[in-house]
């Protein structure tokens, strides 16, 4: 007990009253937060936590949330009817003379809306529980100590006051789900530690300050929503080849990503794992270790120029390649092909969706005729279906479609929907068909509107022009009875 009297004495700074500084008194105090913790409060707000025993480290215990009037949800610690009052936290750490706090329990803090300025989870903290941190608005500085392991969910969730660099000690093995959840505020470049192997769902979500990520090599799984919303990412994203599994929606949204690397490691690729990643040019090139890949995965990529869908994938969802208008070259087997949406590679799907949306309107209106606000949206429905059916009527585009199976395969596989057609007539055909051998070359074949092909060089001269070519035997047959002189390379 003498020990702790000591630390009071010390918190109620009565012995600095020679120094002209104000004396604060204590208004509130216990023994009652856990394991060897002590805890007060003082008349200026200031809540202190520490090792009621100074040999030994102490712990913060595990609490429930607890809605108040007046006061909102906080914690049902033992300081939690004071929450309104509250205006600093203070956790102590070791020091030469005394063992610090090492464990923060779950909702401990929770709610404490009028602390300001820093917050400084010290050196001797190992680990911080659920929702221990969450809805502390007011904090505009968070310092995490680099002893720090496990960072729960929620832990400092909605922490939106915090501006500045956000620094994760390379001590952290575990981030839970949504523990950084909209810390809006933080800039810089965000940098998840080489000793970090598990990032739980919506961990970082809508950090939209950030301007660079950085994915340390240790990381194996990156859940759902983990960085979703980071918009002000720019740049190359490399994803580690630690990383086996991309969950749903996981780096959705990152507009400003130029670049994306998908490393041999990764197995599964989520539902809108990279959708809305506008800035992506160029190539890109899934790697064989992928297994599945999820609806909208690689959607809203306009920039993207050429893509690989390697045969490793068996599971493929739909859509996936909605709005990557600016495709030109697309290498995939029959099945991937025949499992991808047509009308995205056409026009990004522009035409289909304005149908579908029409569509739907129609549907509601005919059992709500009165609808006039759904009306007004069917005369915006209709002038956009009109404007999608023109942008199709007068496109050149051409796909060059390198398809990695047999002709009659390949050919089954690539189906332009019927409402296309009609747009878009019998004379033009959006796709030329090539099969792509070991040294990468390919034989460009063009299906013209009577079902047969016309073969063109690598030079773009027409080398054949005929019937359906289906097998290499035929394809040598014509090339002999022609005169023609270009190798014709089928796998």
């Amino acid at each position: 007990m003498a020990k702790r009297k000591v630390l009071i004495s010390g918190l109620v700074a009565t012995t600095m009253l020679s120094m002209n500084v104000k004396a604060t008194t204590i208004v509130a105090s216990g023994e009652d937060c856990g394991t060897n913790c002590s805890w007060s409060i003082d008349d200026e707000g200031k809540l202190s936590v520490w090792a009621t025993d100074s040999d030994s480290a102490g712990s913060i215990a595990n609490y429930n949330n607890k809605y108040t009037s007046g006061i909102g949800w906080h914690s049902d610690a033992p300081w939690g009817s004071y929450t309104n009052e509250i205006t600093s936290v203070h956790i102590a750490g070791d020091t030469p003379e005394s063992k610090g706090i090492s464990s923060i329990g779950n909702t401990a803090f929770r709610g404490l809306k009028g602390v300001t300025g820093t917050l400084t989870v010290p050196d001797s903290v190992t680990y911080i529980g659920t929702s221990a941190f969450s809805e502390m608005a007011g904090v505009e500085k968070l310092s995490i100590g680099n002893s720090v392991e496990t960072i729960g969910e929620n832990a400092f969730y909605y922490m939106t006051g915090v501006t500045g660099t956000l620094t994760i000690p390379n001590s952290v093995t575990s981030i839970g789900s949504s523990a950084f959840l909209n810390m809006t505020g933080v800039t810089g470049t965000l940098t998840i530690p080489n000793s970090v192997t598990s990032i739980g769902d919506g961990a970082f979500r809508g950090m939209a300050g950030v301007e660079k990520l950085s994915i340390g090599n240790s990381v194996e799984t990156i859940e759902e929503k983990a960085f979703s919303g980071l918009t002000g990412v720019t740049g190359a994203l490399v994803i580690p080849d630690s990383v086996t599994s991309i969950g749903n929606s996981a780096f959705l949204g990152m507009r400003g990503v130029t670049s994306l690397t998908i490393p041999d490691s990764v197995t599964s690729i989520g539902e809108f794992a990279f959708q809305n990643m506008t800035s992506v040019t160029g190539a890109l090139v899934i790697p064989d270790s992928v297994t599945s890949i999820g609806d909208y995965a690689f959607s809203e990529m306009p920039g993207v120029t050429s893509l690989t869908i390697p045969d490793s994938v068996t599971s493929i969802g739909s859509r996936v390649l909605w709005g990557v208008t600016g495709l030109q070259t697309l290498t995939a087997s029959p099945s991937i092909l025949s499992s991808l949406n047509m009308a995205d590679l056409i026009d990004g799907g522009e035409y289909q969706s304005a149908l579908n949306s029409l569509e739907s309107i129609e549907q509601w209106l005919a059992s709500n005729p009165n609808d006039t606000w759904m009306k007004r949206q069917k005369a915006s429905a209709e002038a956009q279906v009109a404007a999608a059916r023109e942008n199709l009527a007068n496109s050149t585009k051409k796909i060059q479609i390198n398809c990695t199976g047999s002709d009659e395969a390949c050919s089954a596989a690539v189906v332009v929907p019927e409402a296309y057609k009609t747009v878009m007539g019998d004379d033009y055909y959006p796709f030329i068909f090539g099969q792509p051998d070991s040294s990468g070359d390919s034989t460009n074949r063009t299906q013209l509107s009577d079902g047969s092909y016309r073969i063109v060089d690598e030079n773009g001269k027409v080398r054949y022009e005929g019937k359906r070519i289906y097998t290499l035997k035929e394809a040598n047959e014509v090339a002999k009875s022609t005169g023609n002189t270009v190798k014709i390379r089928y796998r």
